[in-house]
């Protein structure tokens, strides 16, 4: 768990807990000066208005940048605060201070392109403290604008124009909003971030350049200047090479430069992955000398340095697992659990005793006094296994998920997600979700892992590694069913009452998630452990309470929206059966009771209700629909969902039977499947909808690209099929008058 020199921790121990991040709400008016009076004067003679834009980039685009130009300096000094604590070995803490410049000019060609730059916002002022005033993070942020109109004129957006927008629960979090006025096409709009960070210890940042644009860009510049006390390590994802880069060095810094010209636009059509398919520069800055929170010894000392081989980065893995530390009073805790265990089931397996040594280890992070990371729980698994001397070896393993870089790409130990791979068996650390024990969950689908091979404590020294290929689900182990009750509370009135069920499992848990708290998790792991009331924690959690019960109804509120597709639902009550976190329980299983508004509304006596659009389905845009796919085609996982609808029709209506045709539909290909059928229960008067979707795979070749519109496209158009219901003995509605089908309402 430490990794931490002596005499620092010694010193935090001493200190209080961390304090909340204290941000001031207005904007920094001496800070908004002096960036925008640095970043006007600086000599940069491409950022010119009067620039000629080639019609070979402005051709069908809305908007041309002339010029970008980013820029990083990063400093260090020793500490301040704390005064020179040297350590030969590790160094001494510094204090690191990073400055970063982006500014832009940009021809403003269509409309659309005025509205994309009508508004910017940016972040206030904020710092980080602990004990009784160490601050160890510190963050400031200024913004400013210029319009240049076609005959000349250049006005200066008057920063004082700023309005601060607060949001989240309590207005816990702001951000400042600044209006761009009097912005026409034709106009030139040059903007600016200037961003100011402090960082004390062997903190950093970690960033991207990113090379791809909505825009096309005629000059694009990068400048870094790192002090030569620092380390500085850069990755180079998706066909980009450190060739394209220029290095120097001064008494002070090393500097690193691109310059690039004319670069196309990028229109990002969907369902792609950055990390993996855009090129992409990523950036890491670190004081590494200084050796407070964690730094790994085997870690780079000063210096630039690219693309850095993965054995290199494992080393740091190896180290990590090494060198994390277990509270000796929660390791004997977590044995006894394991032991308890196999004394009450002497016919367990190993994979059953590996399952309760991880929920043990998981068990002591939500009771210990100590904070706990998912190293932490990987380690003290791993820990357990060993004590347990199980006849199949549980192995240290890292891997990323698919919203990331391979893990053979990544640039930092930090990047990556420890595991256990233990045969067909897999424990991962990183959340507190809802999968089972021994259960890999889907984002780690079809990914690769690196194998730390040996026992804990001697995995450093050995440094042996090997490569294995994660499993990947087919569809039909990733599902999502749902069975939705709908009635209609008063026919005058445009609101609809849903109560609905939901049953997930597979990677249809992280698509229906509802994530633990820590007073969830621990009776939970007591009532499987089966722990008698005495060893049961004495954990209270009246401070926290508040905090779980914003988070869950957080949760609960958004559940009619990602479940069904809900713009407008309020939800009454959210009860979970069955969290799907301890064996035996393989399916999230929940219920929400609420209510939607904007789904009923009334043509002479009868009523037309959008029953599609409570299956789930989301809109896509027609320009999606027009444009041709050169990457392939990231979803976030593969998938079968099943929406089973009942719609109660209310008392005194009937429904329009010729309308029920619209809600059926059949549509297959190689990209998957989207099915509806109907039919009219006259015993029960109820409506019963069945759909399915289905998404045979994550990731889809680009000449799947019609296909997988298509299926989206029909999902479309199926949430948008409206059916007539019309009082008993009454005449209904003609096909002149507005007839029941899809997209009718």
């Amino acid at each position: 768990m430490n990794t931490k020199p002596l005499f620092v921790t010694a010193l935090l121990m001493a200190l209080a807990a961390f304090t909340s991040a204290a941000a001031n709400n207005e904007p920094d008016a001496k800070f908004q000066k002096t960036a925008a009076q640095e970043v006007w004067n600086m000599n940069l003679p491409e950022f010119n208005a009067n620039t000629s834009v080639p019609d070979s980039l402005a051709n069908g685009c809305a908007a041309v940048i002339i010029a970008e130009y980013n820029s990083i300096d990063a400093g260090r000094i020793e500490s301040s605060q704390m005064g020179n604590f040297v350590d030969v070995e590790r160094g001494y803490i510094g204090e690191t201070t990073v400055n970063q410049i982006r500014r832009c000019m940009v021809k403003l060609l269509d409309k659309s392109a005025v509205e994309y730059y009508s508004e910017f916002s940016f972040d206030p002022k904020e710092s980080q403290k602990i004990g009784s005033g160490l601050v160890i993070y510190e963050f400031n942020q200024a913004f400013g604008a210029r319009i240049y109109k076609p005959n000349g004129l250049c006005i200066d957006v008057d920063p004082k124009e700023v309005v601060t927008v607060t949001t989240g629960k309590e207005e816990s979090s702001s951000e400042h909003k600044l209006a761009i006025p009097g912005l026409e096409t034709g106009d030139v709009l040059e903007f600016f971030y200037y961003t100011r960070r402090y960082f004390f210890g062997d903190q950093g940042i970690r960033t991207s350049i990113d090379l791809v644009s909505k825009y096309p860009i005629m000059d694009y510049r990068f400048v870094g200047a790192f002090d030569t006390n620092l380390t500085t390590e850069i990755s180079t994802l998706n066909g980009i090479t450190a060739g394209i880069f220029e290095n120097k060095s001064t008494s002070d810094r090393n500097i690193m430069s691109l310059h690039l010209k004319n670069i196309e636009k990028f229109d990002n059509p969907g369902w792609c992955n950055k990390a993996r398919q855009m090129p992409l520069v990523r950036l890491s800055v670190k004081d590494n000398l200084s050796r407070i929170f964690g730094t790994p010894e085997s870690a780079r000392r000063a210096g630039i340095y690219f693309n850095l081989p993965a054995p290199l980065i494992m080393a740091e893995v190896a180290e990590i697992f090494a060198k994390t530390t277990i509270p000796g009073s929660d390791a004997s805790k977590a044995w006894g659990l394991v032991k308890d265990y196999r004394q009450a089931h002497p016919d367990a397996t190993d994979s059953q005793i590996a399952d309760a040594a991880w929920l043990a280890a998981k068990y002591m992070a939500n009771v210990s006094k100590e904070s706990y990371n998912q190293w932490d729980v990987v380690c003290l698994t791993k820990d357990l296994l060993e004590k347990a001397k199980l006849t199949t070896e549980g192995q240290l393993a890292v891997t990323t998920t698919h919203n990331d870089v391979p893990v053979e790409c990544i640039s930092a130990y930090t990047q990556a997600t420890p595991m256990i791979i233990m045969g067909d068996r897999y424990y991962v650390g990183d959340a507190n979700t809802n999968f089972l024990p021994g259960e890999l969950p889907d984002e780690y689908h079809g990914e690769q892992a690196y194998i730390i091979e040996g026992e804990r404590s001697s995995v450093f020294n050995n440094k042996q590694f090997s490569v294995v290929n994660l499993p990947d689900h087919a569809y039909r182990e990733n599902t999502a069913n749902y069975t939705v009750d709908i009635t209609i509370p008063d026919p005058d009135a445009t609101q609809l009452d849903f109560t609905y069920k939901v049953i997930a499992k597979g990677g249809g848990t992280s698509q229906c998630s509802m994530p633990l708290m820590p007073d969830e998790i621990i009776p939970l792991t007591e009532d499987y452990l089966n722990l008698p009331a005495n060893k049961r924690s004495k954990r209270e959690f009246d401070k926290e309470a508040v905090l779980f019960n914003k988070i869950k109804k957080a949760i609960c509120d958004r559940k009619p929206k990602s479940d069904l597709g809900l713009e407008n639902s309020s939800v009454d009550t959210v009860i979970v059966s069955n969290y799907s976190y301890t064996p035996g329980s393989p399916k999230l299983e929940y219920s929400v009771k609420g209510n939607v508004d904007g789904l009923v509304s009334s043509a002479g006596p009868d009523l037309l209700v959008k029953v599609g659009a409570l299956s789930g389905s989301r809109n896509i845009t027609n320009e999606l629909l027009t444009e041709k796919r050169t990457i392939d085609i990231c979803t976030s996982r593969s998938g079968q969902n099943k929406w089973s609808l009942n719609l109660h029709i209310p008392e005194g209506y009937t429904v329009d039977a010729a309308g029920l045709e619209s809600l059926k539909v059949n549509k297959s290909n190689n990209a998957g499947i989207f099915y509806a059928q109907a039919n009219y229960d006259e015993e029960q008067n109820i409506v019963k909808v069945s759909v399915m979707a289905i998404n045979a795979r994550r990731n889809h070749p680009a000449a799947l690209w019609q296909d997988f519109l298509d299926l989206r496209q029909a999902a479309n158009d199926f949430s948008e099929t409206t059916i007539v219901l019309h009082p008993q003995n009454k005449r209904r509605i003609t096909d002149s008058q507005g007839v029941s089908g899809r997209g009718r309402n």
